[in-house]
């Protein structure tokens, strides 16, 4: 190992990849001397082992792809998730991918953007080995067994014949139109893996990432990501002393078109009867202002004074939907986007007496 390195990443975590706010930083000011201009050559012949423990996502895993051998504890989250961000992976993730998985297997992969456990990118030929934590650096042993390996980028058994890359970046781009028809970084990501599969085009992806970033996508889907972590911390509602309440049992009212997989955890009832030690009931039914104030009426007498007493609607004032019960300090506003798969994203309003 003389003159090579091992690489081991700091309490429990190896690299959630590059920092988000240097984008941030991009959009405000313009300049995109700040964007990385990282080293090929720091990576491909100087380390030669990465341990990942706890994540290794972005920039992170694209690092790990570069090394001679990868070893990975249990449970460790695999991904490129740079895709919602208005970018795609441009640390050379574009061509190492499609030659540790296979073309089609690191299209999807990339595309969807979801973390893989370590165990599954073992079978799909993302890591060499994983090693228990107390046992990581067996690492060492590992590399010195596999120093005839070549380096990812130069791989090529898992491409298959020009014939069949061109069919399956086809279909992708079909798909991508498809699904994606406004999101410009997904195509560039099409295109980069091309130019990589037929020409060599790994010296194009860091220009083909900085032209991202600077594009309206990128900055408006940089804005939303900071803007959720910013939920966390709302003004004069967590800066306040205020207690989580445990929420054990929430029975809805009304199911919506938003059921999706959630109906297999639900027991319908045909009464409220159930309703006696609930801790929050959601209503959904139609919008109509005298069916929910109603409703209102009926559950405050059988639910426990704790319980919060929510509706999803997103047109009628809450405080009008209320106005007839006893219990209005319980009243919030819960309402889901639709598709609730698409959109994550459920918004919380509170009344003028909620509290």
């Amino acid at each position: 190992m003389k003159g090579e390195a091992l690489l081991v990443g700091k309490n429990g975590r190896f690299s959630g990849g590059f920092d988000i706010n240097v984008f941030q930083k991009a959009h405000k000011t313009g300049d995109i001397s700040q964007l990385p201009d990282v080293s090929v050559a720091l990576v491909t012949n100087t380390i030669e082992v990465v341990v990942v423990q706890g994540l290794a996502l972005g920039g992170g895993l694209e690092l790990a792809m570069g090394c001679h051998a990868c070893v990975a504890a249990p449970r460790a989250q695999l991904g490129l998730p740079k895709f919602s961000l208005g970018v795609m992976p441009g640390f050379g993730g574009t061509q190492r991918l499609p030659r540790l998985l296979g073309l089609s297997k690191a299209i999807d992969m990339m595309l969807i953007s979801k973390p893989r456990l370590s165990e599954e990118g073992e079978k799909l030929g993302l890591i060499d080995a994983i090693v228990p934590p107390q046992e990581l650096l067996k690492a060492l042993d590992i590399a010195e067994a596999r120093k005839l390996w070549a380096h990812s980028l130069h791989r090529t058994d898992k491409i298959g014949s020009l014939l069949e890359a061109r069919e399956i970046i086809k279909a992708a781009r079909q798909h991508v139109k498809r699904t994606f028809p406004n999101l410009p970084q997904h195509q560039a990501c099409l295109d980069v893996i091309e130019e990589g599969i037929f020409r060599g085009g790994y010296a194009g992806v860091l220009k083909v990432f900085n032209e991202l970033v600077v594009k309206d996508t990128s900055k408006g889907l940089v804005h939303i990501f900071f803007a959720q972590c910013a939920i966390s911390k709302v003004p004069k509602v967590t800066d306040v002393g205020l207690k989580l309440r445990r929420v054990k049992k929430v029975d809805v009212i009304g199911v919506g078109l938003m059921g999706e997989k959630a109906l297999s955890l639900v027991n319908g009832v045909l009464d409220y009867s159930q309703f006696k030690d609930v801790d929050m009931v959601i209503e959904a039914v139609i919008e109509n202002i005298l069916l929910k104030q109603k409703i209102f009426s009926e559950i405050e007498n059988i639910c426990p004074p704790h319980c919060i007493l929510a509706t999803n609607t997103s047109t009628i004032d809450l405080n009008l939907i209320g106005a007839k019960i006893k219990s209005q300090d319980q009243v919030i506003g819960a309402r889901f986007f639709s598709p609730a798969h698409m959109m994550p994203l459920l918004e919380i309003v509170r009344t003028e007496k909620t509290m």
